[in-house]
């Protein structure tokens, strides 16, 4: 075998990936290029892992945190920021009534700020359809999907766990976007790499700006309804999983390969 990429997404906490010294070896001897994609860069114990990974990587692939590894690492230039990309069979826009008014389809358990604030939404009298955690009220990838076609607002925290200080671009902001909900998002940097807050996507300041742009953008559905499409659009032709590997390729092969 002869490959043009070996393409690695090793996951922390468990002694089976492959060792960065193995990976080099293969490069050696396949001249191939590597990559290596990791998630949850928010911390010095994400900064170490990737650079455990880029002694022997072509590529070091960010997609939650652009913040800092620049500040962290050896060779930020090895770095490569991208977005989460999805499948467009399921991550799209529907046909589906939007029946669902608000919805949030994530883990709840070890992030206080998402507890705060869908209790006070709740204290409000405001209904949000959740479920979808890894670990708790599990759907299946074609439910959580069809969730986020039939919603009005998709609501999304970008704070790592246990209200860590810095954020990250989680999946849920490309999902909501493709599926042309409006995204509800805590205002963070992260984000508006991709998206431009009042354009595509309307930032939230703290528990209680969050109650009153629930409100209003249920009861003024066609400003809701222009950001969501503004924010659709843009999703499917800068944001969509073609023009993730378009840039991860690009970025990783030299330019004969990709002829």
């Amino acid at each position: 075998l002869r490959p043009d990429l070996i393409f690695v997404t090793p996951v922390r906490g468990t002694d089976l990936n492959p060792k960065a010294e193995t990976l080099a070896r293969m490069r050696a001897q396949t001249g191939a290029r590597v990559a290596v994609l990791n998630g949850d860069t928010f911390d010095e114990a994400g900064i170490r892992w990737c650079e455990g990974y880029a002694v022997a990587a072509d590529r070091i692939i960010v997609q939650d945190c652009y913040s800092i590894y620049p500040l962290r690492v050896r060779d930020p230039a090895k770095y490569l920021a991208t977005w989460t990309p999805q499948d467009p069979s399921l991550f799209r826009r529907g046909t589906e009534d939007r029946s669902i008014e608000v919805s949030f389809l994530g883990s709840v358990a070890r992030y206080p700020d998402r507890k705060r604030a869908l209790g006070l939404l709740d204290a409000a009298g405001i209904a949000v359809r959740r479920g979808g955690g890894q670990a708790e009220a599990v759907l299946s990838v074609d439910e959580y999907a069809e969730t986020m076609r039939r919603s009005k607002i998709v609501l999304n925290f970008a704070r790592p766990v246990f209200d860590h200080p810095v954020a990250q671009c989680k999946g849920r902001v490309i999902e909501a976007a493709l599926c042309g909900a409006l995204l509800l998002e805590q205002a963070n940097p992260e984000t508006e790499r991709w998206l431009t807050p009042g354009v595509h996507y309307v930032p939230f300041d703290g528990e209680r700006d969050l109650v009153h742009k629930v409100r209003y953008f249920l009861e003024h559905d066609d400003e809701r309804s222009a950001i969501a499409a503004a924010g659709a659009t843009h999703a499917e032709s800068c944001l969509s999983a073609e023009a993730y590997w378009r840039r991860v390729l690009g970025a990783v092969l030299p330019a004969e390969a990709l002829a």
